[in-house]
C-alpha cells in the first residue's frame, strides 16, 4: 500500500518507518512509546517527515502538517531516498562491502 501512498501517518515504529523510507513516502510521525521518540526526531532532523504530539495535536495541525509534507521539500527528499534504497537494496550493498574486504 505504501508504494502508492503520498504520505504515511505513523507512530514511528520500525516497520512503518523502514517501509516508508523504501517507498519514498514522507512521514507524519505521532510517537507514543519507547524508541519511537528517537526515531521520530531522526526522521524530522533528516527532513523526511514531521513530528507531532499524538496527545496534543489538533485536527488543524494534522492537516497543516500533511499539506507541508506533500507540497514541500520533504516529499522530494523522501522520493529521492526511496529511489536510492530501491536501486541498491541493503543485501546487495552488504554483499559488496563484504566482498571488497574478503
Amino acid at each position: 500500500m505504501l508504494e502508492r501512498a503520498a504520505l504515511a501517518v505513523t507512530h514511528g515504529g520500525n516497520n512503518s518507518v523502514t517501509e516508508s523510507l523504501l517507498f519514498g513516502v514522507p512521514m507524519l510521525v505521532l510517537p507514543f512509546s519507547t524508541d519511537q521518540f528517537a526515531g521520530a526526531a531522526a526522521i524530522e532532523k533528516a527532513g523526511l517527515g514531521r513530528v507531532l504530539d499524538p496527545n496534543a495535536a489538533s485536527a488543524g495541525e494534522l492537516a497543516e502538517s500533511a499539506q507541508v509534507l506533500l507540497q514541500g521539500e520533504t516529499a522530494r527528499l523522501a522520493a529521492d531516498l526511496g529511489t536510492a534504497l530501491r536501486d541498491k537494496p541493503g543485501r546487495q550493498l552488504a554483499w559488496e562491502v563484504m566482498s571488497a574486504h574478503a
